[in-house]
């Protein structure tokens, strides 16, 4: 009935991409750069949105927007990418982006 009085409407489909505040957008930016700078550290859902002003459903929209996937399947794939690429340098420090060693391999022989 609607595309009958409104046919402009036809061919629009789904909504409208979702749209973020300037201050929605530098929180996010911020909570980015902590996460990448410490990939290591025991980041959740919680603590993400006490890093930020941001709810806990603004902080998975941000991540589905930016990502096409929530905070946690985010941060696994970048520790699996950090790792995959830690097994491609054999010779590369065993610390991890920040520089502080957060486990030791049982056979790795370098110095904790």
């Amino acid at each position: 009935m609607a595309l009958l009085i409104h046919p402009q409407l036809i061919g629009l489909g789904g909504p409208e991409p979702e749209r973020f505040g300037p201050r929605e957008t530098s929180s996010f930016e911020a909570l980015m750069a902590t996460i990448r700078a410490d990939l290591l550290a025991d980041w959740t859902l919680g603590r993400m949105e006490r890093q930020t002003a941001l709810s806990r459903v603004q902080v998975r929209r941000h991540f589905q927007t930016a990502f096409g996937c929530g905070p946690l399947d985010w941060l696994r794939q970048q520790r699996l990418c950090w790792a995959r690429q830690r097994l491609d340098e054999p010779n590369a420090p065993p610390n991890g982006p920040t520089g502080k060693r957060r486990w030791s391999w049982p056979f790795d022989s370098s110095p904790m």
